[in-house]
């Protein structure tokens, strides 16, 4: 089996990039697996040989190699590399030999087939220059064109490349019962702006945690940060440098206390970016700055925002739609119409009133604003 590196270009929604693609080929049956990252990080260069041995079911017990940096510290005489230790992690995992290709035109011949492959997947899979939405999307196309090459039979064979593999399967070693694990693991401390440190990139963390230290997971895809062995945030991976990526929820507590820098928050504006902030949730703003004033407006919008962490985001939508129609501008008033959402069966008797309990009405803002009793106890509207 051979795998190597090479680059092609697609169009993201926002620009004409440069993607880089992990290419793994079969030497006999020709069967190959393609996968395609942002950056050529070695995570990702891990953590395509995890996916690739998953497609693939097995192992080759030799892979051949170009000189790659992810793998490769130093080119010694001959074949003799000094290897990562990263590297040397997977290979013992998945029990492997590795062979490395001599640099330079003499070991050109070496890799014929797996150059061929990437030739070949660029001039019929990726011309005209696709335009995926995004990388997942990119890769969920090369898993259903490598599904799609199986059924292909090679010039001068009798067979399809799958029917070949068939025969080729017998020669590989059996996976081990874990996957390895491609993830960087760090302990940095958490800033004062609620940020951990990855590499030269910044991400948001719950304020709580400001000045103490977490574990972050950073794979080719994402970072997870987790504290005292728990999820508490995570984020996909930022491709560039002196870049962050900061999450609204993170912040709610410290917007709630200073609601004047709600307005010009960097976490705001990046969920804006990220088309997460509904055009309703600025009627709602809107409605409650004209009712409460700015600050108090400011809070019940962040408290709208919590209802995020406790119900599905869908509802929370769906809610907020509701109170915008039925005229309810309260944060406790949403928060009614949620619970009404998600039980219709224990509260229709105040589904049914709609306008009547949910109005600007001096008179029935109480309803708004009190909890809502619990199901089979009378109101004190219906005593």
């Amino acid at each position: 089996m051979r795998g190597r590196l090479y680059e092609a270009w697609v169009v993201s929604p926002s620009s004409r990039e440069k993607v880089q693609f992990l290419e793994f080929r079969a030497c006999f049956s020709g069967r190959a697996f393609h996968v395609a990252y942002p950056r050529q990080t070695q995570q990702a260069f891990l953590e395509g040989h995890a996916l690739a041995f998953d497609w693939f079911g097995g192992v080759s017990p030799i892979l051949r190699y170009d000189n790659l940096k992810s793998a490769v510290k130093k080119v010694l005489r001959g074949r003799r590399r000094v290897e990562t230790d990263r590297f040397i992690a997977l290979r013992s995992h998945y029990l492997y030999k590795a062979v490395f290709c001599i640099p330079g035109k003499e070991g050109a011949h070496e890799k014929g087939g797996v150059e061929g492959g990437a030739g070949r997947l660029r001039r019929n899979h990726l011309t005209p220059v696709p335009s995926p939405p995004s990388m997942d999307a990119l890769n969920r196309t090369l898993r259903d064109t490598c599904a799609h090459d199986d059924r292909r039979t090679l010039e001068g064979r009798g067979c399809s490349v799958l029917e070949d593999w068939q025969q080729e399967v017998a020669h590989v070693l059996p996976l081990p019962a874990s996957r390895f694990d491609t993830a960087d693991v760090s302990t940095p401390r958490v800033d004062s702006k609620a940020r951990v440190k990855v590499k030269t990139n910044h991400y948001s963390v719950p304020v709580r945690l400001f000045g103490r230290k977490v574990e972050v997971r950073t794979t080719a895809r994402r970072v997870e940060v987790l504290h005292e062995g728990r999820l508490v945030a995570e984020h996909g991976r930022l491709q560039g440098r002196h870049e962050q990526r900061l999450e609204l929820d993170h912040y709610l507590e410290l917007l709630r206390n200073k609601p004047g820098a709600l307005p010009g928050a960097l976490p705001l504006r990046q969920t804006r970016q990220r088309g997460a902030w509904p055009k309703s949730y600025d009627q709602l703003w809107e409605r409650l700055v004209e009712r409460h004033g700015p600050s108090d407006g400011a809070r019940q919008l962040l408290d709208v925002l919590m209802l995020h962490r406790t119900h599905p985001l869908e509802d929370v939508h769906h809610a907020v739609s509701m109170a915008l129609d039925l005229g309810c501008l309260e944060a406790g008033a949403i928060a009614v119409l949620l619970r009404q959402l998600q039980a219709p069966h224990e509260s229709c008797g105040l589904a049914t009133r709609g306008s009547a309990a949910f109005t600007d009405d001096p008179a029935t803002a109480s309803l708004v604003a009190s909890p809502v009793a619990p199901a089979g106890t009378p109101s004190s509207s219906q005593s």
